[in-house]
């Protein structure tokens, strides 16, 4: 199998097996300006254009911030920078400027007041709150699904344990466990992490794999999705 041929195994050390799949196949390709709004819209129904983006991080006022045009705009969370009423709130009403005809959300680590485990300090029922404001400028997914055109679309924020921000799994079984719920009928997956390792060998080829990358239909290649750097500096 692809990952038979792989010197590191996922399960044997997943951060170090990811940074050795980036050294041997990563690369990076800027996009010129007639890929950025058109004001056009796709008026050929046999095709789609997605794009995939994550961790914009409250960044999205920038002048330099640029969205491809697109069908379906597919975010794989850290839209926030710790998940409060106003970032969230900021980001939904940015989504609503969008041209984006489908607009569909996961959370990421940051956003604290999304999950119910790192939520508990807010009023009771501000995670529902907050879900049903970004529900009415976009498709939110945690461990659901959504159907566009036919193509089945399965979202997930969970990741390994990491500093103590929210959606996190202790690596092995219980990890193990979340991805195991991943439909087998899936098309395109969108992780905060990339679950997909876990899940190689029952659903890819030709599953498509969304997190701060994806990988395309016919061979297995991750490409970096993240709009700012670690220091949250705009890369886009």
């Amino acid at each position: 199998s692809f990952w038979a041929q792989r010197e590191i195994h996922w399960s044997e050390s997943p951060t170090r097996f990811y940074s050795e799949l980036l050294k041997k196949h990563q690369t990076t390709t800027r996009l010129g300006n007639d890929s950025l709004y058109t004001g056009e819209t796709n008026d050929d129904d046999t095709k789609l254009r997605f794009v995939c983006t994550s961790d914009t991080h409250c960044q999205t006022d920038r002048a330099n911030f640029l969205i491809p045009d697109g069908d379906v705009l597919l975010h794989a969370g850290d839209f926030t920078q710790v998940g409060t009423v106003k970032e969230i709130n900021h980001f939904a009403e940015w989504l609503d400027t969008l041209p984006h005809p489908i607009k569909i959300v996961i959370a990421g680590n940051h956003e604290l007041s999304l999950d119910p485990h790192t939520s508990q300090g807010d009023p009771p029922d501000i995670r529902e709150t907050l879900i049903s404001r970004l529900s009415q400028s976009c498709t939110y997914l945690e461990d659901s699904m959504a159907i566009v055109k036919g193509i089945k679309i399965y979202g997930s924020p969970w990741q390994p344990e990491f500093g103590g921000w929210g959606y996190n799994l202790q690596r092995g079984e219980q990890c193990a466990q979340k991805w195991r719920e991943i439909p087998e009928e899936t098309d395109f997956l969108i992780t905060h992490g990339p679950s997909i390792i876990a899940r190689a060998e029952n659903i890819i080829p030709p599953v498509c794999n969304f997190f701060n990358g994806a990988t395309n239909r016919s061979v297995c290649c991750f490409t970096d999705a993240a709009a700012t750097t670690v220091y949250y500096i705009i890369i886009m």
